[in-house]
């Protein structure tokens, strides 16, 4: 099943190899929906909001947190949420990816092939032009029942958060040709991430703390061929809380006080891809 990825993510970051349509801002995924630039915010793009939901995902890379966007995935999000709510994710494995790209997470055994629902049926695309495939962006994953087709492609308790690899000069400028957003393009410039992506896996989170564990899961850790984890990378557990902005803003600024006052130690060196 994971066999797919190779061939989406490697249009994604070389050449889009879906046909872009010029008129009326046509995206990708055989939908002829125009993107309705007036009305679209970018809101991965913005600070959360302050009480914003958001979930603290602990590794054994390190921990991930990452707000939530029920507001334009509300299907996803609750099934997320009632899922972590139940234990569900802790203890689980990353079960595949590509390296550097990506990694796929929630499914109910190692093989990747079922996730879970409250409901047991599958959760319809819930695709918004306010959510992209930007660095960082975790989306649900499930079962593709068609190529680029936003009535097939369903999600469950799986999902998928991808690196901010960094979007190709020859992919931009055929964003541009295809008629992309301007500001969606400068966001992908900004953030780098999975154009190829969008509208065929929707966004319902966006990370906002922990990229560098991100992209240390992913940091060679998958064989080419299958998408399978070379060595086991456990999701310890994931807890819901919210976005505090005066808790982010302490931080921050202790961080600053911190690098400010600590001397440069040219010969300091560090032994993982975690920064």
């Amino acid at each position: 099943m994971l066999l797919f990825m190779k061939k989406w993510i490697g249009a994604a970051v070389g050449v889009l190899t879906v046909s872009l349509i010029l008129s009326g801002c046509s995206m990708m995924g055989n939908t002829t929906d125009p993107v309705n630039e007036e009305s679209m915010k970018l809101v991965q793009l913005e600070s959360p909001a302050d009480g914003q939901d958001m979930a603290v995902m602990t590794t054994d890379k390190g921990v991930i947190k990452f707000v939530l966007y029920p507001e334009y995935a509300p299907k996803a999000v609750d099934n997320f949420k009632k899922l972590v709510k139940e234990g569900f994710y802790n203890n689980t494995k990353v079960f595949g990816g590509m390296n550097d790209t990506a990694f796929l997470a929630g499914a109910t055994d190692d093989t990747g092939l079922k996730g879970k629902t409250q409901d047991g049926k599958m959760i319809e695309n819930e695709y918004h032009d306010n959510l992209w495939h930007f660095g960082g962006a975790v989306s649900i994953y499930g079962n593709e029942t068609g190529w680029f087709n936003k009535h097939k492609e369903t999600g469950d308790s799986r999902f998928m958060i991808n690196t901010d690899i960094a979007v190709s000069e020859e992919v931009l400028t055929q964003m541009e040709q295809g008629g992309y957003p301007q500001a969606v393009i400068d966001g992908f410039k900004e953030k780098g991430g999975l154009p190829n992506f969008t509208r065929n896996y929707a966004v319902f989170g966006q990370v906002i703390e922990g990229m560098d564990v991100v992209n240390a899961i992913t940091a060679d850790g998958f064989d080419e061929e299958t998408q399978r984890p070379k060595t086991e990378i456990k999701i310890i557990s994931i807890e819901l809380t919210t976005y505090k902005a005066s808790e982010e803003d302490s931080v921050s600024s202790a961080k600053t006080e911190s690098d400010a006052s600590s001397p440069k130690n040219d010969s300091e060196t560090t032994s993982s891809n975690v920064k």
